[in-house]
Parts: structure tokens; C-alpha cells; sequence
């Protein structure tokens, strides 16, 4: 069975989510994990690529066992 293992980082931006956080004191790890568990079941929401990059994607660890 193959198994690809990926790190992603993701950059804080200016908007009504990152603000929310601040306003509340957070640090925002739980919402950032349930928004990445979102994307990853949804088509096309990636911008790991392009003029408005907004996170990163990298392949860490491939094995096919």
C-alpha cells in the first residue's frame, strides 16, 4: 500500500477569520485544524499555487509497502 505523509503550512491573512481570533484572545490552532479538515474534503479550495498563495504543501515521507 502507498502512503504519501504531507506537511502544511499556513500563513496568517487579513481577514474577518484571522480577526476574529484576535478579538477573542485565541490562538487559533483548533480552528485552523477544523478549517484544514474542511478544505481537504472540498475541490478546488487549495491556493498552494499562484499570484495569491496562501499556503504550503510539501510531500514529506512516500512509501509503498
Amino acid at each position: 500500500m502507498k502512503k504519501y505523509t504531507f506537511k502544511i503550512v499556513v500563513n496568517e491573512g487579513c481577514d474577518e477569520f484571522w480577526e476574529s481570533l484576535e478579538k477573542e484572545n485565541k490562538t487559533g490552532c483548533e480552528e485552523v485544524y477544523r478549517e484544514i479538515k474542511e478544505l481537504l474534503e472540498k475541490t478546488g479550495a487549495w491556493h498552494c499555487d499562484g499570484d495569491y498563495q496562501n499556503c504550503e504543501l510539501t510531500l514529506t515521507d512516500y512509501s509503498n509497502k
